[in-house]
């Protein structure tokens, strides 16, 4: 801390004088062990690039320079603030000498990304502790990591849908406001795509039984190993064709597509696509954006991103659907024998059953609809109206889907057979159901029977049924998402995922983009190619670097799955990059909060963030710890048990640098305390510091093989040491009281204080070795002679004074010879002894005489 000051002192000083055009660099804290760009609160950039801004300061008496710098200090409630003070002492007092630089600045935090960074907290603390292997925390597998890769999504997305609910629902936001949280909130978004694709092709497709050989290596049990990535996992995602096509295809349903894409695609609206529903003949509804007839640019559309229920509920509003759905309701298909129905509408019956279960039950990768589309493993509850088609219905909406005519060798949900979250999953079975389907659909086509009788009167049928056959022929596509969706749809399903990247290459060169766009295809085609290193580039381009808690956190945790499944490989980097963003995203946090003078709940999630990192091995996230919160000064007492709780481990294991901070905080509280008069509180957090470095001396007197002695105590550290002072002044005082002739509330205030520290002691973990301590037994002894006195009991006073005189020699532990009161005491001790118990005699004794003499008389 005293060098950060001196740091930012003298460059603060030597501003002036060095102020060039192209300068740009940061500082090293040696408090901390981590760059700290020096800046001020309208900057949020890394380091510095151009001039060097000038922090306000106290000038001179003369008005020049800088140099009239007083004290400097951090503020106790804000570890990244440092305090400077001028010369001028009057102006400092009410604010005006006083300047503040801050080691880093934050954006602010708003309460839904306040809850998304407790919730990804939750579920990595959740996962590390429910790992098997004993010890530490580890992932029981390799679906450990992309368990909790989903969860920082979920955490992400609801953010974005609260932060969007709160925009919508403002009655006037201003046009500033409402424009930067567009591009907040359009970051967090892509950021949350690129965190999609890299669980997808970045991490452990998996164990679920599954043969998968890694690039690196095998996949060993614990995939979520935190201390130097030496021991984590490979990179086992598998090569097996299929294993990533499912994946893929929701991930460019999902992040490209939404309800109304569609619709803006094709030009259109979905009031006016439920103006065709209504119209007489669909079909023949024509689109003035496409040229083409809406209806069937709609069942086309959706079939081409693998929504086949979208597209058929909008095939059930064809003409002749009507018809067939009009006859079946009327019941004229229940008596064939009455021979009133027409022959054609019974084909055409038996034609859409046949569509129905070749739409309904194709074997899709990714599935018929855009359920689950997320990746996160449940339903989408705000999704009721998945899609604008949803919103229409189809005609035959309630029937049993199950009940349906399924192609023979295709089993109802065969989709899943694509999905590695199913108990079901097998590609290779997926791939050969996949080609019978398509067989089926192509027989349809070539052969008699009622759906080619109705491609007769329906001949755009037939188009529909060439892209279910991955026939493209006349299909305009829009986007490079759009043209590999359909590939992996239709044409290469079986596809390896090593692959997909080719493909996308491809795919995207057909189409032109802007130079934003291009940088997003760019990196989405490396993390598609394996390359981890671009996942975390984005995430740090995506506000990853610009002071934000969240994105800042996102890119750091990001970078903790990659490590830890082998996607990246740190004895390969040339510097410690893990430790860096986590370093990065804990001092976001931290200013972020402080920003918003919420100083204790950005100390807590700091601290959450980096502590299961903290090891012995890493001595600069233990020494940022420790940093972190041995300059927050806790405002509660169940806030400093929960930070000494989540620091229990790492004091157990014996890390002094913590311990050291952990008994700041405790000092803290004894202040507390000792200001508002109670001195039992006092005494506990006194006693509360001791006790941890109690646990710290045993653990590394245990890592050097030393047996400590059951009997030997010593109170270390801040808080020992003022407890020994505090319960020395306190007998002294006491014991100054009850030597003086006449006592009043000088005297009761001591024995209250005396005793009310004596029970907090008898209330401690250590109250057996701690009443053995020099100072706590001398107060007992002090405490016990008030009480003498009080109760006239003239030999448990002469006790006490002798136990505090007497010579005694430590058999137990040292052997040394010592005496309890210490000699600015011994005087006191006699005096009480003098008044209390031999004069008091000499008084009795006359009294008896002259009791004895007035009888004899």
């Amino acid at each position: 801390g005293i060098l950060c000051c001196v740091l930012f002192t003298v460059l603060a000083a030597r501003t002036d004088s060095r102020r060039t055009s192209n300068l740009s660099f940061p500082i090293h804290c040696v408090a901390c062990c981590s760059f700290i760009p020096l800046r001020r609160s309208d900057t949020s950039c890394v380091t510095f690039s151009g001039q060097i801004p000038t922090p306000k300061m106290a000038t001179s008496s003369t008005g020049t320079g800088t140099g009239g710098l007083r004290a400097s200090g951090f503020d106790p409630q804000s570890p990244s603030a440092l305090m400077l003070v001028g010369d001028d002492a009057a102006s400092a007092s009410d604010g005006g000498g006083l300047s503040v630089l801050y080691s880093d600045d934050g954006v602010g935090c708003n309460q839904y990304e306040t809850a998304a960074l407790l919730r990804m907290l939750d579920a990595r603390d959740e996962i590390l502790a429910s790992g098997g292997g004993g010890g530490g925390g580890p992932s029981p597998g390799p679906s450990g990591l992309r368990a909790l890769s989903r969860e920082y999504r979920r955490s992400v997305r609801d953010c974005m849908a609260g932060w969007e609910e709160q925009l919508a629902s403002e009655e006037s936001p201003s046009a500033e406001e409402e424009e930067r949280s567009a591009d907040n909130l359009e970051l967090l978004k892509v950021s949350s795509a690129f965190v999609h694709l890299s669980e997808i092709y970045l991490l452990p497709r998996g164990d679920n039984g599954s043969t998968s050989t890694g690039r690196s290596g095998s996949s060993g049990p614990n995939a979520m190993d935190i201390d130097d990535g030496g021991g984590a996992v490979s990179n086992s995602s598998s090569n097996i064709p299929g294993s990533a096509t499912a994946d893929t295809v929701r991930f460019l349903r999902y992040e490209f597509e939404n309800p109304e894409s569609v619709f803006v695609v094709l030009g259109t609206t979905s009031e006016e696509v439920e103006t065709m529903v209504k119209s007489e003949i669909p079909e023949h509804y024509s689109s003035g954006a496409t040229g083409d007839t809406l209806f069937w640019s709609l069942v086309e559309a959706y079939a081409l991103r693998g929504c086949l229920r979208e597209a058929w509920a909008i095939l059930t509003h064809h003409s002749a659907a009507r018809r067939v759905h009009a006859a079946a309701l009327r019941g004229d298909f229940d008596d064939p024998s009455a021979g009133a129905t027409e022959p054609f509408l019974i084909e055409d019956r038996d034609a859409l059953e046949i569509l129905k279960g070749i739409m309904l039950g194709a074997p899709l990768p990714g599935g018929i609809d855009t359920e689950n589309d997320h990746g996160l493993g449940d339903a989408d509850d705000d999704d009721d109206d998945v899609d604008g088609a949803n919103a229409m219905h189809g005609l035959d909406q309630d029937d049993d889907e199950d009940d349906i005519r399924l192609v023979k060798g295709v089993a109802r949900r065969a989709y899943q057979l694509w999905d590695q979250s199913s108990e079901t999953y097998h590609p290779r079975t997926a791939a050969n159901t996949h080609q019978t389907w398509q067989t089926a659909v192509g027989r349809l086509m070539t052969q008699a029977g009622p759906v080619q009788r109705m491609m007769h009167h329906t001949p755009r049928l037939r188009r529909l049924l060439s892209i279910l056959r991955g026939q493209f022929d006349g299909i305009t596509f829009h986007s490079w998402e759009e043209n590999l969706r359909a590939e992996l749809l239709y044409v290469r399903p079986s596809v390896r995922p090593n692959d997909i990247a080719t493909r996308a290459g491809i795919a995207m060169k057909k189409f032109q983009s802007d130079d934003e766009k291009e940088k997003e295809q760019m990196i989405m085609f490396n993390i598609m190619s394996g390359d981890a290193g671009s996942a975390i580039a984005s995430l740090q381009w995506m506000g990853g670097s610009s002071g934000a808690a969240l994105p800042t956190t996102l890119a750091s945790l990001l970078c903790n799955l990659l490590t830890s499944a082998g996607s990246i490989q740190p004895s390969q980097l040339t510097y410690d990059l893990q430790t860096h963003l986590l370093l990065e995203a804990s001092s976001s946090i931290l200013s972020s909060f402080a920003a918003q003078s919420q100083h204790d709940v950005g100390v807590r999630l700091s601290a959450r963030l980096i502590l299961p990192y903290a090891t012995p091995d890493n001595v600069r996230v233990a020494a940022t710890l420790a940093e972190t919160l041995g300059r927050h000064a806790p405002r509660s007492d169940a806030e400093t048990r929960d930070l000494l709780t989540l620091c229990e481990d790492l004091i157990v294991r014996g890390s002094v640098r913590v311990a050291d901070a952990c008994d700041s905080l405790c000092y803290c509280r004894y202040q507390h305390h000792a200001d508002v008069g109670k001195a039992g509180g006092a005494a506990h957090w006194l006693l509360t510091g001791a006790e941890i470095w109690t646990s710290v001396r045993s653990a590394l007197d245990e890592a050097k093989g030393k047996v400590p002695s059951p009997l030997e105590v010593e109170l270390a550290g801040a808080c020992g040491r003022r407890f020994v002072t505090v319960c020395m002044e306190t007998a002294r005082s006491l014991l100054s009281e009850l030597a003086m002739p006449s006592s009043g509330q000088a005297l009761a205030h001591y024995c209250k204080v005396g005793k009310e520290m004596l029970e907090a002691i008898m209330e401690g973990d250590l109250a057996h070795l701690i009443r053995r301590e020099q100072s706590t037994a001398l107060l007992q002894h002090i405490c016990d002679i008030a009480d003498a006195i009080k109760d006239d009991d003239r030999s448990a006073l002469a006790e006490s004074i002798v136990d505090c005189l007497d010579e005694k020699v430590d058999k137990e532990v040292s052997g040394s010879v010592d005496i309890l009161a210490p000699p600015s005491m011994r005087a006191n001790l006699l005096k009480t002894a003098l008044t209390y118990i031999l004069e008091k005699e000499d008084t009795k004794f006359s009294a008896d005489n002259n009791l004895k003499e007035a009888q004899e008389d």
